[in-house]
């Protein structure tokens, strides 16, 4: 009766660990370490400067990615949108890539993407309407999702928030070739109303004495 209960533990236990059911700490340790470099990239950030305000963050790899705005004096406004990649090596913490963008109150929507060797990062803002430019009057929209084109022909769905500025980052180098927007039924691309490449200007801007 006990090698009985004996074996029948060991089947358990093997089965157990086939299907991973041991290792449930790994996902906590990960998302733990996510905030812990998420506040710590932040305390840096906003000690190096009080000319951004973080809007959003997040944190992939060893690298936190701000989404940023800047207000003219005397308005409630932000002007400019700036998304920065921040790198954590040892102790220390540098701006390993940025970019600086408008945003796109004219069309309802922008789209800008800052790409570098190991980072994809989409973003923008969107408004309660669009331009209808063909019959030269303003549509209201309530966006909900952005559908990410690649040029590979693949896509992304996510969920946004309308009359928000957004930021989507990807892992790896990740060529953009449209940016679809959802309201209901309706689906506004980047290409029906603007011809630039959304690759073609997507460098880092120079980060040297970039707080100075």
């Amino acid at each position: 009766m006990k090698k009985k209960y004996i074996a029948v533990l060991l089947c358990a236990l093997l089965f157990c660990g086939l299907m991973g059911c041991a290792s449930t700490e790994a996902p906590q340790n990960s998302a733990n370490g996510s905030a812990s470099l998420l506040q710590e990239a932040t305390n840096w950030f906003e000690s190096q400067t009080s000319k951004y305000e973080i809007l959003s963050a997040e944190a992939i790899n060893d690298s936190a990615i701000f989404l940023t705005g800047t207000k003219n004096p005397g308005t409630d406004e932000y002007q400019l949108l700036q998304v920065f990649i921040v790198d954590k090596t040892d102790n220390s913490f540098e701006v390993s890539a940025w970019k600086d963008a408008e945003r796109g109150l004219a069309a309802g929507f922008s789209v800008h993407v800052l790409a570098t060797d190991s980072l994809t990062v989409v973003f923008g803002d969107t408004f309660d309407s669009i331009l209808d430019f063909i019959n030269d009057k303003r549509i209201d929209v309530a966006f909900t999702e952005a559908r990410i084109v690649f040029a590979d022909g693949e896509s992304e769905t996510r969920s946004i928030t309308g009359n928000t500025p957004y930021v989507f980052v990807f892992d790896g180098v990740r060529a953009v070739k449209d940016v679809e927007f959802i309201s209901g039924d309706l689906t506004i691309k980047y290409s029906d109303f603007f011809s630039e490449d959304l690759m073609e200007a997507s460098e880092t801007l120079d980060t040297a004495d970039l707080f100075n």
